[in-house]
């Protein structure tokens, strides 16, 4: 997976495993974990306190760590044919585990539409 922020903010690229649960006629629960790597600032280059260090906290996600974990969930809604909708939320944060100091992870909630080649 992958996330491009053209704006010249944070993107993402990253691995992981999602599952499908299909518990109702069309509809399925997928949970995913994952790995990414992010073009982020890490930490604050200047001294705390100071005027820049300010200014820097204000424009920058600090997430501690280039390597963090993904965790997501998707309600998905297949549609008639190959098409499907999805509903989701992930977080990306490297949870102390694979960091240290800031932490402040990204949230996202999105949809998705799909389509799924050799389905009829």
């Amino acid at each position: 997976m992958a996330s491009v922020n053209t704006a010249g903010d944070t993107s993402f690229g990253g691995v992981g495993l999602e599952w499908r649960w299909d518990f109702a006629d069309g509809w399925a629960l997928e949970p995913g974990v994952g790995y990414v790597f992010h073009d982020g600032a890490v930490e604050n280059p200047y001294p705390g306190g100071s005027p820049e260090n300010v200014a820097f906290s204000e424009d920058h996600l600090l997430l501690g760590s280039e390597d963090l974990f993904r965790t997501s969930i998707g309600l998905t809604r297949d549609f008639e044919g190959p098409w499907e909708g999805q509903v989701f939320f992930e977080h990306l944060s490297h949870g102390q585990i694979i960091g240290s100091g800031h932490n402040q992870g990204v949230d996202q909630i999105g949809i998705r539409f799909g389509y799924q080649l050799g389905r009829d």
